[in-house]
């Protein structure tokens, strides 16, 4: 999540205590998407469409 942290300049972001809960974290860049796929095949990324 560093990375993460590094690209949005915050280590917090909007979760809910629903079941499962779920959180909400700032928008990244495109840049910041494409390394964090890179990490491991076990890390599953869907981009939102707006």
């Amino acid at each position: 999540m560093k990375k993460y942290e590094k690209a949005t300049g915050t280590e917090q972001w909007i979760c809910n205590r629903a079941v499962p809960p779920a959180c909400y974290p700032p928008p990244i860049s495109t840049e910041t998407i494409d390394k964090i796929k890179k990490l491991d095949d076990d890390i599953v990324v869907e981009e939102l469409q707006e």
